[in-house]
């Protein structure tokens, strides 16, 4: 088999290379029709599209690839068929993905650099120049980001232009590898050779660099050389600043805080494991971080295990914020501890840490906000059962204990929120039995750790980056140690998340999962079975429906209808609570599951598998006031008859529709205006490098054979039309796939927001096509126009005055779906389509 792909990619790649685009296309249009080959030939089209000057075939292809998977590849091949900000928008997406990845780094750079430049989309001057001074910003965040630590000397090299173009010259980087110190220098090429000179305290020592590189001028560069640092420091003391320079160039990352190579050691208490400590790290954050301290310290009254509230100050530079902790301090409510020198995340839990030796910690980030007696009940679940290391509540920002769903966020809680629901847990998932469960890992955002396993494994590992992934690592050492870790289902700990390091967050992730996959092989296999068995989905049900019950109706059902839509997929649900007067929404979310969401006071959803649950269905749609549900397509009200009959159905209604914006109050647009066939169709234009037409309708629709005559007709008469199917195919994929034209993009579906968010702003898309005028099709259609200005292709015998009202760049009612294989082009000598492009009327 795999002597079968090689020879597919072999092959592919010697056609290319020879130019012989005709044959190389038909030997990918045969791997479409393949699922062993189908993922692989999306890819060799986009190389193909870009070879051949084919953006819009590329764009296809790789559209449909980057929402099947995480990596950068697809995402960065796009960017090269686009101009402008669709561009960069595609360029950060990539670094987004592959923060570490030096290709996408740079790519992202060089669009920043663009961007400062001024060579993005014309614009008016103001909004022109703050945009260059934004790209600006960001272009040196970003370089100081990266200037420590770097990969390797030829990372280093890679990066040198954007370096010296953002830093100046001389300019360079230092960091601690272990017991090693690394670092970069460059400087003009006619330079003295350096000498890095390390300064700590009264001692003084002299470096030379272990690797010189000549790097060539360039038009916009002289030529310059790169000096690498890689010294072995022993003997170093733990916290010594090191103050590093070359040639009397600072380094950046100097002055440099010596941290130990391993986790601290902790000695064990000698006295009862009750003893409890609330340790805050703090950095910035003012407002967040005075609203954490007072929850806690208003929870003080409510919990009967004593607990003693330690702040560390990791050297803040927000005077207010400092002064505000001193002042809490003076007055005995909090114990304060200050940092001469900024340590970082890891390294200031770690001395917060040894100030709480032997007793057992809270850590909790400054972000976050508690309630009620939280604290014993953490407490009471890290004692429930043996070998525990730590506790995690749930909370609406919690990794695998988010309320919504594991590692799905929501926006940050209110304390009045934040009370309703942590009375709800207490309550609802309070009884034996049902107030913890065993989960893979804890979430630092507000983690319990037992006296005894610190004790016995000791904090933090100071050799990780900056603060993300250390909880796990420690929580995977548990592990090793026998230990396990316990989801507390009876807490919620409200968690705004990323206040102090913002931007940089996913960066240090990546930099420290890397990490974490050398140590812990099976980690990621264990953290995957977690998510999917998911133990925490009946205490957050339970927590929910408690929730829901303990709060006057209109809490949650401001608009107070009695029946509720039933939506395709739960991306679309969720969408229409948007509306201002929708409120909750049902979605058919798997063969046997539906999902009710709701949006009032806050975001909040329960599943149910059918038909075992739909006692619990019917008693919360009850409780909700519901009494029917609004089927938005016949495929689910088909099977709702099926899966549930005694659910009452009612047609979808003028109201929904306007509650949901499938109807506006614009007029329609002139040029758009109904007219006969023949002139509606001797007015549309095709660009001629070639059109993506989004085709929104539901599976029944998709099965028509006149689709795939048109797709065989595009086909045939190699046109670069491509159409991009918002929900599956269904039975007749085989026939679409085949032709070449037709991919899938379940924009409409899909739940991966920034990739969804990227091509719904900045995929050009030319026109929406119209295979039906059910609800939930006209809904996708009106959500594609939010973000660029398309108009709609309506087979003639669905073009109702209803549809040309609802969208307002217009309907183009066409004889029949062939007639789109048949259309004249627009004369554009461009190669690569920009945002602006579209069908013209």
């Amino acid at each position: 088999m795999q002597e079968t792909f090689d020879h597919f990619h072999r092959h592919v790649e010697a056609l290319i290379g020879k130019r012989d685009y005709a044959a190389a296309l038909a030997c990918l249009t045969g791997g479409l029709s393949d699922h062993r080959t189908h993922h692989d030939a999306l890819l060799w089209l986009g190389v193909l599209g870009l070879h051949a000057q084919r953006p819009a075939l590329a764009q296809a292809a790789l559209s449909e690839r980057l929402l099947s998977e995480p990596k950068a590849q697809a995402v960065s091949l796009i960017a090269r068929t686009l101009t402008g900000s669709a561009a960069h928008a595609y360029w950060q997406e990539a670094y987004r993905s592959e923060p570490t990845n030096t290709l996408t780094l740079t790519a992202y750079l060089t669009s920043l650099q663009h961007n400062a430049a001024g060579q993005g989309q014309p614009c008016k001057q103001s909004s022109q120049k703050r945009s260059q001074q934004r790209s600006q910003q960001q272009y040196q965040q970003l370089l100081k980001r990266h200037a420590n630590p770097v990969a390797d000397v030829q990372a280093a090299a890679t990066l040198a232009p954007f370096f010296a173009h953002g830093l100046g010259l001389p300019c360079g980087g230092v960091w601690q590898h272990g017991n090693r110190l690394k670092g970069w220098y460059l400087a003009h090429a006619d330079s003295a050779a350096p000498t890095f000179t390390l300064n700590a305290g009264n001692q003084r020592a002299t470096v030379a660099p272990a690797l010189t590189s000549q790097l060539a001028a360039t038009p916009d560069l002289p030529a310059m050389r790169l000096y690498w640092l890689d010294s072995a420091l022993k003997g170093m003391a733990e916290g010594t600043p090191l103050q590093v320079e070359a040639n009397g160039t600072a380094l950046l990352g100097s002055p440099l805080n010596w941290q130990p190579t391993a986790p601290p050691t902790l000695p064990a208490s000698k006295r009862s494991s009750h003893r409890v400590v609330v340790l805050v790290p703090v950095y910035k954050g003012h407002a967040e971080t005075i609203a954490c301290l007072e929850s806690v310290l208003a929870s003080q009254a409510e919990n009967t295990t004593p607990f003693r509230l330690v702040v560390v100050n990791d050297a803040s530079p927000d005077s207010e914020l400092v002064n505000a902790l001193q002042q809490l301090a003076a007055n005995g409510h909090i114990e304060l501890h200050h940092q001469a020198y900024n340590q970082g995340f890891i390294g200031t839990v770690n001395n917060g840490l040894r100030q709480c030796a032997g007793s057992n910690v809270i850590l909790l980030n400054a972000d976050t906000l508690v309630h009620g007696n939280w604290v014993d009940r953490l407490h009471t679940a890290a004692y429930r059962h043996p070998n525990v290391a730590s506790v995690t509540p749930l909370s609406n920002n919690g990794e695998l204990m988010s309320l919504l769903a594991p590692c799905e966020p929501a926006a940050a809680l209110t304390p009045a929120q934040l009370a309703q629901l942590d009375n709800a847990a207490a309550k609802a998932n309070g009884h034996a039995g049902e107030q913890d469960v065993e989960i893979d890992t804890g979430c630092g955002f507000c983690l319990y750790l037992r006296s005894d396993a610190l004790a016995e494994q000791g904090g933090l590992d100071p050799t990780l980056t900056r603060g993300y992934g250390e909880e796990s690592d420690w929580c995977y050492r548990a592990h090793r140690h026998g230990r396990h870790h316990r989801g507390a289902l009876d807490v919620v700990v409200a968690h705004q998340g990323g206040v102090s390091f913002g931007d940089e967050k996913r960066l240090r992730v990546k930099q420290n999962l890397a990490v974490l996959e050398q140590r812990y092989p099976h980690a990621e296999q264990r953290f995957n079975a977690c998510l999917t068995t998911d133990p925490m989905q009946q205490g957050r049900y339970r927590l929910i429906r408690q929730w829901l019950r303990n709060q006057p109706l209109a809490t949650f059902r401001p608009n107070g209808l009695t029946s509720v839509p039933l939506w395709p997929s739960v991306a679309q649900a969720e969408r229409s609570l948007r509306a201002p007067s929708s409120d909750i929404a049902l979605a058919r979310s798997g063969q046997r599951q539906l999902t009710l969401c709701g949006s009032q006071p806050h975001a909040w959803r329960l599943a149910y598998r059918l038909p075992e649950q739909r006692t619990d269905l019917a008693a919360d749609l009850h409780a909700l006031g519901v009494t029917s549900a609004m089927p938005t397509t016949y495929a689910l009200s088909h099977w709702l008859t099926a899966t549930l009959p005694a659910m009452a159905q009612a047609p979808v209604t003028a109201t929904l529709l306007a509650n949901h914006a499938l109807v506006t109050n614009h007029a329609p647009s002139t040029k758009h205006a109904p007219a006969t066939a023949n002139q509606a169709q001797a007015n549309v234009v095709l660009p001629s490098h070639g059109a993506l037409i989004a085709v929104a309708g539901q599976s029944e629709s998709l099965q028509q054979p006149a689709l795939a005559e048109l797709a065989n007709a595009l086909a045939k008469q190699q046109q670069a039309t491509y159409l991009l199917l918002l929900s599956p195919p269904g039975q007749m994929a085989n026939a679409l796939v085949s032709s070449g034209h037709v991919f899938s993009l379940p924009l409409a579906t899909s739940r991966w927001k920034e990739r969804v968010a990227l091509c719904h702003a900045h995929l050009p898309l030319s026109a929406v096509l119209l295979l039906d005028t059910q609800p939930a099709t006209l809904a996708d259609a009106h959500w594609l126009t939010e973000q660029q200005p398309l108009p709609w292709l309506v087979p003639e015998h669905l073009a109702t005055e209803a549809t040309w009202l609802a969208n307002p760049e217009g309907v183009i009612r066409l004889t029949s779906l062939l007639s789109l294989a048949t259309r004249p082009r627009q004369p554009n000598a461009r190669t690569a389509p920009s945002k602006a492009s579209g069908i013209q009327a």
